[in-house]
């Protein structure tokens, strides 16, 4: 089958090649029964002479509904972090170590900046992944109006594009800082309160 394919295809080349009459490429795309093409001669052509492609994305609504995007899989997502986490805690021998010496850190009671810190850490990461799809979206884009010399879709792309980079470059920016002042943070309290259990009451003479 695949010998007979390739023959085919090979035989329809040199048709296309010899054709200068009435029978043009064009031509066989709109009239398949012309006389010598068989239905897989029909197929290749009508393959070959697709427009190129819609664009997928209409970028003018897109950001607004990549927000709504981001209300509505943030509160899913927390929900399953936060699930796992006390599963975890909870289950496993390592995760009860964890809760004894970090625990009183994420209460609440003591303190909501950890939890809402690392509330804006998960949303950061969910806005970097969404990103990630709009710019692979936008480069599909880019090249098909590159493929189809599309001046107007390129241009509009090129002002689309600096949009995507500069709000993917504060979501970098904001992300690192977040990050690094959360780990800071639980550094100084870890220090402090294991210095103070060994420090308290002598408990290093023990």
């Amino acid at each position: 089958h695949v010998g007979g394919l390739l023959r085919k295809v090979s035989e329809l080349s040199r048709k296309l090649c010899a054709s200068k009459g009435p029978h043009s490429f064009a031509d066989l795309h709109v009239r398949p029964g012309v006389t010598g093409i068989d239905p897989l001669e029909s197929a290749a052509v009508n393959l070959s002479a697709r427009a190129a492609p819609e664009p997928s994305l209409d970028w003018n609504q897109e950001f607004v509904d990549s927000l709504l995007w981001l209300l509505k899989v943030f509160p899913i997502t927390a929900i399953g972090f936060a699930v796992i986490v006390v599963a975890l805690t909870r289950f496993t021998h390592w995760g009860r170590q964890f809760r004894a010496l970090a625990g009183p850190y994420f209460n609440p009671r003591r303190s909501w900046r950890p939890v809402l810190t690392l509330a804006l850490v998960l949303l950061l990461t969910l806005a970097g992944v969404r990103l990630q799809v709009l710019l692979s979206y936008w480069q599909n884009g880019f090249y098909n109006a590159l493929q189809s010399l599309d001046a107007k879709a390129f241009w509009m792309l090129i002002l689309v594009f600096g949009v995507l980079a500069t709000v993917f470059v504060l979501r970098t920016l904001l992300a690192f800082y977040v990050a690094q002042a959360f780990d800071i943070r639980w550094r100084v309290w870890l220090t402090d309160r294991l210095s103070s259990d060994w420090l308290d009451g002598q408990a290093y003479y023990k």
